[in-house]
């Protein structure tokens, strides 16, 4: 098989000038969250690849967040209103 395209899903491990840096620790506080939210194929790496992202959306989308699939500080908050994360 070919070699899949940088951004696409699978990629995880791709790092671009617009990504975080690698181990960030408010991705990684988001992905233990998500992780205690049902996401069991989450790593908790600091890392936003498809995975994160994905649930990331889905979980703005329950809570009624701007669905960005980005980790922020309003996802954060949300985690830590309903015990997520501290």
């Amino acid at each position: 098989a070919p070699p899949l395209p940088a951004g696409s899903p699978g990629t995880d491990l791709i790092e671009t000038s617009s990504a975080a840096p690698r181990g960030d620790t408010m991705v990684m506080r988001i992905q233990a969250g998500l992780k205690a939210f049902g996401n069991d194929g989450i790593n908790i790496d600091g890392v936003v690849g498809a995975r994160t992202k994905s649930a990331i959306l889905e979980f703005q989308s329950l809570f009624g967040l701007p669905e960005t699939g980005e980790p922020d500080e309003a996802l954060l908050t949300k985690m830590r209103e309903i015990g997520l994360t501290s």
